[in-house]
């Protein structure tokens, strides 16, 4: 499709579906650190079982390593285990963690968070209450302002329970919304294509073994460069589990 300008300067015009479709420069994988969130209002929705406490172990280390300042905050009860986090490198003591009683007090937080500037990721875990398009707006304003990464972690089941399939994401504002899953590799699912696998022990990519657990996130939603793209990672499972 074609459209002429006043001055008649002919502009080719691409249908958003074709984009969506279309294949990205940098292949369909997916970088999963600070920078591919920055200034974007994001969510990560979790299933039980998924494994999205691990995906954001990832994403802290790689924002400490790099020097990029991250605070969490919740209004959940169910938030991740400090010692474990400790235990697999993340620096506890350059993570403000803040404890909210719901969710629209706990983007009050968020907001004073992005406003300082000091922050380039902003974890927000709301599980699955709601937040208005509203405040959406002004969290979106703001990461995009600040250039900082705003990753709002909520539960799929719990809104489905709480409200109808079609209210099943946060909504249109959402720059970038991915969903996690696990899967344990085996002679009887073989990993399609041998594709090589980061492995977060080693730092480095490999062919996952079987026995090994598959940690991987798909994006649903991009604003920017369509659906599709995948972040896998390997990881062992605890004793008894392989």
């Amino acid at each position: 499709m074609i459209f002429t300008t006043a001055s008649g300067k002919p502009v080719p015009v691409r249908r958003a579906r074709d984009l969506a479709s279309a294949p990205q420069a940098g292949g369909r994988s997916f970088s999963w650190s600070v920078h591919s969130l920055s200034g974007r209002l994001c969510e990560l929705a979790t299933e039980p079982g998924s494994p999205w406490l691990t995906l954001l172990c990832r994403l802290i280390l790689n924002a400490e390593s790099a020097g990029e300042p991250t605070a969490w905050v919740t209004a959940s009860r169910d938030t991740f285990y400090p010692p474990d986090f400790q235990a697999n490198g993340v620096d506890l003591n350059s993570l403000p963690v803040v404890f909210a009683p719901d969710a629209r007090r706990a983007s009050r937080a968020t907001e004073h968070l992005l406003r300082s500037g000091a922050f380039s990721l902003v974890i927000l875990q709301i599980d699955g209450q709601r937040l208005s398009n509203a405040i959406l707006g002004r969290l979106s304003s703001l990461a995009d302002q600040y250039n900082a990464g705003l990753l709002i972690v909520t539960s799929a089941s719990v809104r489905r329970l709480r409200a109808p399939a079609a209210y099943d994401t946060l909504g249109s504002l959402i720059s970038l919304r991915m969903k996690c899953r696990v899967r344990q590799e085996s002679a009887h699912q073989p990993y399609p294509n041998n594709e090589l696998v980061y492995d977060a022990c080693n730092g480095t990519f490999v062919r996952p073994p079987q026995g090994t657990f598959l940690c991987e996130l798909t994006v649903t939603k991009d604003k920017r460069n369509g659906p599709g793209r995948v972040y896998r990672e390997m990881c062992n499972g605890i004793a008894g589990m392989c």
